[in-house]
């Protein structure tokens, strides 16, 4: 992936940031992956469309994962207190960050795969952020798709995971999120590349985002 579809990319990863705050300034509709209608509320909260009762998942039984033991160096957060391990011999840290609101950024050493960490010191409910993320994602993408959802345990810290395929600009992109929210506040960690190098570059984004860590 040339530089300048890598700007595309971020187009998208700058709006899951942004829209949040103004995603509850109104009810917005979206809609989980087994095809459910969701409202979020203004205050942060949601609800079925159909009324439904959410009943809270249990956390037990979650697939768990654990930070590599080739991720050796550690990135730790600014402003919330999270952190990742990462293999040098694999992923570059950039010195120039395209976006604003990202507080570290990576790119692998053979390119065409990228990482944007965007923390946010608001804690904001795993669900919502998830669902936010999703509906924003739609405003930047109308032909986003999700065609994997997953909370699981990571290090210890219950996270959700979801991988995005969407059409930026004509590009086909695919990203694989963490998604992290407590009282250390909300961590979106962000892999992408090309939707035709996904399969191939995957085991290589997900020992990346295997080394995030949290700490209260």
């Amino acid at each position: 992936m040339q530089y300048w579809v890598k700007q595309l990319a971020i187009i998208l990863l700058c709006l899951l940031f942004f829209s949040i705050p103004q995603t509850f300034s109104q009810e917005i509709k979206a809609t989980t992956t087994d095809g459910r209608d969701v409202i979020l509320n203004p205050n942060g909260t949601w609800y079925y469309s159909e009324e439904q009762k959410i009943s809270s998942q249990i956390d037990k039984g979650l697939p768990q994962f654990f930070k590599p033991e080739s991720a050796t160096v550690l990135l730790k957060g600014k402003r919330v207190k999270y952190g990742l391990w990462y293999d040098r011999s694999k992923w570059l840290l950039d010195q120039d960050i395209d976006n604003a609101s990202a507080e570290y950024e990576l790119t692998h050493v053979e390119g065409d795969r990228y990482v944007v960490i965007i923390p946010e010191r608001l804690q904001i409910p795993l669900e919502t952020l998830g669902i936010a993320a999703i509906a924003n994602a739609k405003k930047a993408a109308p032909d986003t798709r999700i065609s994997f959802e997953e909370k699981r345990i990571v290090n210890d810290r219950k996270i959700l995971c979801l991988r995005m395929d969407a059409t930026i600009q004509g590009i086909p992109v695919s990203y694989i999120n963490y998604y992290y929210s407590g009282k250390a506040g909300a961590v979106q960690l962000m892999t992408y590349t090309g939707q035709n190098l996904v399969e191939e570059y995957q085991p290589d984004m997900m020992d990346l985002l295997n080394g995030f860590v949290v700490y209260e």
